[in-house]
């Protein structure tokens, strides 16, 4: 009993128990919305291919930011940029609620997913706070798991809401994803620690632009690690479309109602929640 509690602790207290609680409050928020955004853009206006430049707009706004976070993290430190981009996130949610047309919810989405540039700052903190035999199951507790848990139960809301309310439904969800960012935003702000003793205390555009030429390592990643990393693109590839297309297919082609997006079988056939998080992030 006293090991199983040893254990427990690292996964409930400090940064690790705190990230733990904020993603999955973000869950709870993202798992109402998420499947609904291709809905609401299509409910202001914008058309498939509207829809899927969207969505390729967003990845590339998110790769241009997330590749130089790393060196953010290492300069800044891990506290203050979890805690911009968290801000930030909360902000363009606002933004998401109020859009008057599907441009601007576009573009709104585009600045939501830079915002993410804290990724790397978020699992170096986490393997910080670890031990190092922890690393495994300290990411799959606090990341994988509890995230996943709100999407067992929660999308069918977001679509009630549609179904009830129509545009002002969606803005309804929108708005209480919001309200969770902004708990997320203020825990983070006042609870997570730094880890980084040996910050530098200006950023450099140099190293930051230079930061992108890290990609061409991936040329020398071992063979087994870059077949991975290939498979795992190529799934990305091919799930994209259905999780870009499939709510319009199913509502506005087959006619079903909104709130059957939510189900489980829907969910399964969209994969895990890559729509509102593409492949380069896993969790805010």
């Amino acid at each position: 009993m006293r090991s199983i509690r040893s254990n427990i602790k690292y996964y409930v207290t400090g940064n690790v128990g705190i990230l733990l609680l904020t993603w999955f409050l973000y869950a709870i928020g993202n798992a109402v919305t998420s499947p609904y955004f291709s809905i609401y853009l299509k409910m202001l206006g914008a058309n498939a291919v509207d829809i899927g430049l969207t969505y390729s707009v967003s990845v590339v706004a998110q790769l241009m930011t997330i590749i130089p976070g790393g060196y953010l993290t290492d300069t800044m430190g891990r506290r203050l940029s979890i805690i911009i981009g968290t801000w930030l996130i909360t902000i363009t949610t606002y933004l998401m609620v109020i859009a008057p047309s599907w441009q601007l919810l576009a573009v709104f989405y585009a600045l939501s997913m830079a915002a993410g540039f804290y990724q790397p700052a978020l699992l170096a903190i986490l393997i910080d706070s670890l031990p190092p035999e922890k690393y495994a199951s300290g990411i799959l507790v606090t990341s994988v798991l509890p995230p996943q848990i709100p999407w067992l139960v929660l999308p069918p809301i977001g679509g009630l809401l549609i179904n009830k309310y129509g545009l002002l439904g969606i803005r309804f969800a929108y708005l209480f994803s919001a309200a969770i960012s902004t708990i997320v935003s203020i825990i983070r702000h006042f609870t997570i620690k730094e880890t980084l003793n040996n910050k530098s205390r200006s950023i450099s555009l140099r190293e930051l632009l230079r930061s992108y030429y890290s990609l061409g390592n991936m040329t020398h990643l071992p063979s087994d690690l870059l077949i991975m990393y290939l498979t795992t693109l190529i799934m990305y590839i091919a799930v994209m479309p259905i999780n870009t297309l499939l709510p319009i297919y199913v509502v506005y082609r087959l006619g079903a109602k909104h709130r059957i997006l939510g189900l489980p079988c829907i969910r399964l056939l969209r994969g895990l929640h890559i729509t509102r998080h593409p492949p380069l992030v896993l969790c805010r």
